[in-house]
């Protein structure tokens, strides 16, 4: 790589914010999310910390390559260096003095066991506990204001009861090319998250990074068979302080039609929302204990995910599932309203093309109304 110095680095540098960014195989897409970290205008010093899982379509050479056209490789202010797992390499921007890359680019994947993919954060270590906040933000998504994460930080900087703060955000398919909607929801405590079924723009966190070590050790995420890791972060959030989303839009969530959120799979996306609820249960037996009423909301809300997930596949509904709703004793009205039209199939299509009509109509309001009032 370039003129890198093949060094182990002594360099000392106090960080404000670490920004953790695990990628894989997303060689069109990570130029955009390396693009949205340098363009951040701060007061402060930041480290980028890019975890590449061995990708195999070229994601590396994509980011190594992006490093020497952007980065300055002189031996005061990057090094590489090779580890057991992996190359090292680190780097200061040319013009972005405040931007630092701390880039490791994995020989071995390491997706495949919850002890491997807890060792990526070993990896970032030595940058990430040296900071005071933590934002993230993943290889196929990026950032559209540079002053993120400045705004970010003066918010929690001004509001230590706060634990975390998100933003707004534009949900963007890749495949139809199209922003088809605006989300980003304010939430009031841990069990509006749960009973709203929590949704939040993941590139849109900033965190306060001693909170992330306290769930680290209290919670051990890296011990549960969670496919997720950025729902249960956000709860256990709700439960150490309050949530701030601010209205401004910050991030674009690039929507793929196959990844690691994704799947055409039916039993892919019936096993992802089991896993969903699953967690809700978790938060809620654990901090809320006696909300009986929530816990039926709750699982009320992987019943009502089921249907849908059949039905959108064009998928006759098994007869446990149908008898699972019928025998539902919860309040949950999306729920109750499956139950009429397992019983009319007349009633399940109309309904199904209203809530989806009006889905897209709120989301083209969302999205132009924001636009109109930044004009």
């Amino acid at each position: 790589m370039g003129n890198a110095n093949s060094y182990k680095g002594d360099i000392q540098v106090q960080w404000k914010v670490c920004v953790r960014c695990y990628t894989f195989n997303h060689a069109p897409y990570i130029v955009d999310a390396m693009h949205g970290f340098s363009a951040q205008q701060t007061e402060f010093p930041f480290v980028c910390c890019i975890v590449d899982d061995a990708s195999t379509d070229g994601e590396q050479e994509v980011i190594k390559k992006y490093i020497d056209e952007n980065f300055t490789m002189n031996i005061k202010e990057a090094y590489t260096r090779s580890e057991e797992y992996g190359t090292v390499i680190f780097a200061r921007h040319k013009i972005n003095y405040n931007c630092y890359f701390a880039v490791i680019l994995l020989s071995r994947n390491h997706n495949s066991t919850s002890e491997l993919k807890a060792k990526k954060r070993s990896y970032i270590s030595e940058w990430e506990n040296n900071c005071e906040y933590e934002a993230l933000c993943e290889g196929d998504d990026y950032w559209i204001d540079p002053l993120k994460l400045q705004k970010q930080v003066d918010f929690l900087d001004r509001h230590p009861n706060y634990s975390v703060c998100l933003t707004k955000f534009i949900c963007y398919k890749e495949k139809t090319n199209n922003i088809f909607a605006l989300s980003g929801e304010q939430y009031s405590s841990l069990r509006d998250m749960l009973w709203r079924d929590l949704q939040f723009g993941t590139a849109t966190i900033v965190l306060r990074q001693e909170l992330y070590l306290k769930y680290q050790e209290e919670i051990q995420p890296f011990k549960k068979n969670w496919l997720m890791g950025d729902k249960p972060l956000i709860l256990y959030m709700a439960t150490q302080g309050l949530v701030k989303t601010l209205r401004d839009i910050t991030a674009v969530y690039r929507i793929l039609e196959i990844s690691a959120s994704h799947s055409l799979n039916i039993n892919l996306q019936l096993k992802r929302a089991r896993n969903t609820i699953d967690i809700y249960h978790f938060f809620a037996n654990k901090y809320l204990p006696n909300d009986i009423q929530l816990s039926q909301k709750i699982e009320g809300g992987y019943l009502y995910r089921a249907y849908l997930v059949y039905y959108r596949s064009q998928q006759s509904i098994p007869a446990k599932l149908k008898e699972d709703i019928n025998n539902y004793k919860g309040k949950y009205y999306k729920v109750i309203i499956v139950k009429l039209m397992l019983k009319i199939p007349l009633l399940q299509r109309i309904m199904y093309d209203v809530l989806r009509k009006k889905n897209e109509i709120v989301g083209k309001l969302r999205v132009g109304k924001k636009i109109n009032n930044d004009i």
